[in-house]
């Protein structure tokens, strides 16, 4: 089974972290059988990173590629990606994470133990201890998720979306995708993602393969070390209010799709938050974070109407 290592790179970034994210890939083990190539795609930086890619390529032990993609947005970098690559397995990190040695030793014996495997998540870990505590994983339990059970199906999607102050329990930054489910759920979304005042796009597509039905595993032990590098309280917040958003994107995007599942969880997310809200004027307990998430939901769900609507207005006056 070939894998590649789908590494997106995104704005001005990238040449001061992906040095140290690009040695990383190049010192994991890889088992035999396995053949791993490295694709780096330029969201139109305007820094060194295609002059760290041109000095990478030339030491890498690993297969190597660079892409340009000027269209901006992480959503158009990743599927730009996957048109020019053709293996079984992608796996995405990006260019703020160092994996682990065994990252892709754990990635090809799971695809490899389990045909029907889909979609892989793992541990997301700080690099640094001084750093906040966004983007990593706080689950360690090797879970898997299907829709075969509508008993649990609530259960699963709070799961997937991260509902209130849950974590997603696949994140972007360490997944990996069978190549043939793409054919079965598409691509990522282009109205979500960084780029846009969205992100949401890797939680948006394994949604989108529950719904089909496919098999998704987490597994603590495939683990990556996130060096975001945010350690003040206002970049926490602005952080978690951009996540929330997306979060509020992906709910509407889903619910004017008919997704009831998707409704009653938003539903359910909204009464939560306000209810607590009330609770606390009624008795003088101030909840930021709760405020922070409504507001952000809102302003999520009404963001991703209007692209939306801006999209289907430019749609219908080319025809």
């Amino acid at each position: 089974m070939a894998h590649a290592a789908l590494v997106e790179i995104f704005g001005p970034v990238g040449g001061e972290n992906l040095p140290a994210a690009l040695r990383a890939l190049d010192e994991t083990y890889v088992p035999p059988g396995v053949s791993v190539d490295v694709l780096v795609i330029d969201n139109g930086s305007a820094d060194a990173t295609a002059d760290v890619c041109a000095k990478f390529a030339q030491v890498a032990k690993v297969g190597f590629c660079y892409i340009y993609e000027s269209k901006r947005g992480k959503s158009n970098a990743l599927n730009s990606g996957l048109s020019q690559s053709d293996s079984d397995v992608v796996a995405f990190t990006d260019d703020d994470c160092l994996v682990d040695k065994n990252w892709i030793v754990g990635i090809a014996r799971e695809f490899a133990n389990d045909t029907d495997l889909s979609i892989l998540g793992g541990c997301s870990r700080l690099f640094d201890a001084k750093d906040k505590p966004l983007s990593i994983s706080k689950n360690f339990t090797r879970t898997t998720v299907r829709r075969d059970d509508t008993r649990r199906e609530r259960s699963d999607i709070e799961l997937i979306v991260g509902k209130g102050d849950l974590d997603a329990i696949v994140i972007g930054c360490n997944m990996a995708v069978r190549r043939r489910a793409f054919a079965q759920i598409g691509r990522f979304d282009v109205l979500l993602g960084p780029g846009t005042p969205l992100v949401a796009e890797d939680v948006d597509l394994v949604y989108r393969a529950y719904r089909k039905g496919l098999k998704m595993l987490y597994d603590p032990s495939i683990l990556i070390y996130h060096d975001h590098g945010r350690q003040s309280d206002s970049e926490e917040a602005d952080t978690l209010r951009y996540y929330m958003r997306g979060r509020g994107a992906m709910y509407l995007k889903h619910v004017l799709l008919g997704d009831r599942s998707m409704l009653a969880v938003a539903v359910d997310d909204l009464y939560g938050t306000t209810k607590t809200l009330v609770k606390g004027l009624i008795t003088r307990t101030q909840f930021p974070f709760h405020w922070l998430l409504l507001t952000s939901l809102l302003v999520g769900a009404m963001s991703y109407l209007s692209a939306a609507m801006s999209v289907k207005r430019a749609t219908k006056g080319l025809r």
